[in-house]
């Protein structure tokens, strides 16, 4: 069941998975130098969202050579 507590669901809206991949997303759309900023303050977190952007990076430039 999914709710305020993450499921095993794959596609679950709660979960660690969920929230890193929109923080990711969020912060690629960012200017280079707001994401250098933001990563450089958030500290140890940061190398877990930069493998995260960097999935999400592949992710929209399998898309893009898709034409989508």
């Amino acid at each position: 069941m999914c709710g305020p507590k993450p499921c095993e669901l794959e596609n679950c809206t709660w979960s660690e998975k969920h929230r890193m991949a929109c923080e990711a997303r969020a912060v690629l759309s960012w200017p280079l130098a707001k994401r250098r900023e933001y990563l450089a303050r958030i500290g140890k977190r940061a190398d877990a969202l930069k493998a995260a952007i960097s999935v999400e990076w592949d992710r929209q430039s399998a898309l893009r050579s898709l034409g989508l």
